[in-house]
């Protein structure tokens, strides 16, 4: 394998290797949404157009003193080389080079004797106001066509082309009924340049006076997540974003890209400058979301609940006899209950210890479990978990552990520590250790 395809895949699996914890800390810092629950989502690669715009910029520059005064006198009616010449006192050649200027900086049309409106502009704000062309790139939301501030923007190496990424997971917008040319009109028509006036001094230069052009020059995918609510069951598709606090430090927060209208009536503390986009503008996006749904409901179809038993004992490493597994639906999608306790464990490993976090949240998440199904047509699924547990012991000890401020540590530990004893007796060594002086900071 060649290196630049093997980082490539490296990146693109660690880009969702914990998708319940992303899910966890959307959550947490979204208190409304904590209460009710998510009932499904799913990692996609969601598409990002590269927009290129040609953009004409206003400058602000101090006039020279005497180039504004020759231009306050042209602006009250003097408008004659010579009578300036003669009302200053100047030299005729020294007013005429100023008018030239002036008429070179868009200030005046010498032709007609007229300000040009930026002349006004000029004397009004005592500044010289000229403008310029410039070419940006920006990112954009290929779905809504709505421009990305820099919080939810991507660094090239996060951006992928579709043929590095199409064996991973599903592609937003690469459905049957759209095309990379229909997007591209999407985003570089005349309505569409019209409507990014709006980002002005937000995403835009506050000095941006128009926009010329769009180009959309590439579409490529970041990672991103699909999530549809308990209580507001429209999809919508949440990121990482990155910004910069006062302290210069960075901060990671899970954020919408944008929010469906009727998500935003459900939880109106939700939206925080979020874009809010009708629901009828999202029928292309919400017919992806429900082959997304088709496939929770085909995975667990084809799977027997012995099987299931199975593939999540072996996932978690459990002791297969101590734990139960059964099938439900709701919502319209098919989930596997998983019911634990103590006696359940035989190990500590990574999946375990996501699940010591899900316990300890007392959230209503699903626990995306990929597994390889048994049988002849083998085949990766995503077997849909709602994991229960009565165990009062086991919830304490994922509680102590999710309370742990260096969690990351603490789960290497854990991991690289040889037991040597399964169930209950591995569930009071996992105590011991979380209760260490050393342990606890």
């Amino acid at each position: 394998m060649k290196r630049g395809v093997a980082v490539m895949k490296d990146s693109v699996e660690r880009d969702f290797k914990f998708p319940l914890r992303a899910m966890l800390k959307f959550c947490e810092t979204n208190p409304s949404i904590k209460d009710d629950g998510i009932s499904y989502y799913r990692s996609v690669f969601y598409p990002i157009a590269k927009l290129q715009l040609e953009l004409e910029e206003l400058n602000y520059e101090e006039f020279e003193y005497i180039n504004y005064c020759i231009l306050k006198l042209f602006s009250s009616g003097l408008k004659s080389e010579s009578l300036i010449s003669e009302f200053t006192g100047l030299p005729l050649s020294f007013i005429q080079n100023i008018l030239y200027d002036l008429e070179g900086s868009g200030q005046i049309n010498r032709t007609q004797g007229l300000l040009t409106a930026m002349g006004k502009e000029s004397v009004s704000a005592e500044q010289k106001i000229t403008k310029f062309k410039t070419m940006q790139t920006f990112q954009v939301d290929a779905v809504t066509g709505n421009l990305l501030k820099l919080d939810f923007s991507r660094s090239d190496t996060k951006l992928y082309n579709k043929n590095q990424t199409e064996n991973y997971l599903a592609h937003i917008m690469h459905m049957d009924s759209l095309d990379l040319a229909a997007i591209r009109e999407q985003l570089t028509g005349q309505d569409r340049i019209k409507d990014y006036k709006r980002y002005k001094a937000d995403i835009l230069n506050a000095n941006v006076d128009q926009i010329i052009s769009a180009e959309c020059k590439e579409i490529k995918y970041m990672n991103a997540f699909i999530i549809s609510l308990n209580r507001a069951s429209d999809p919508f598709p949440v990121i990482l974003t990155f910004s910069r606090k006062k302290d210069k430090s960075i901060e990671r927060k899970w954020r919408p890209l944008f929010l469906p209208d009727s998500v935003a009536r459900a939880y109106p503390d939700f939206v925080d400058g979020v874009p809010i986009i009708s629901s009828l503008r999202l029928k292309e996006f919400n017919q992806f979301c429900d082959v997304l749904k088709d496939s929770i409901n085909k995975d667990s179809a084809d799977i027997s609940a012995s099987d299931k038993k199975v593939l999540l004992a072996e996932y978690f490493q459990f002791d297969p006899s101590h734990i139960s597994v059964t099938d439900s639906r709701g919502n319209g999608l098919a989930y596997t209950k998983l019911r634990i306790s103590k006696k359940s464990f035989s190990e500590v490993n990574r999946n375990v210890l996501s699940l010591f976090e899900l316990i300890a949240s007392n959230m209503e998440i699903p626990y995306n479990v990929r597994v390889k199904s048994k049988g002849k047509n083998e085949r990766f699924c995503t077997i849909n978990v709602l994991v229960s547990c009565d165990d009062n012991a086991l919830v304490r000890v994922a509680q102590q552990y999710y309370a742990k401020n260096n969690r990351v540590s603490i789960a290497n530990k854990l991991c690289e520590t040889s037991w040597n004893v399964k169930g209950e007796a591995l569930i009071e060594k996992i105590i011991q250790f979380l209760n260490s002086p050393l342990n606890d900071i």
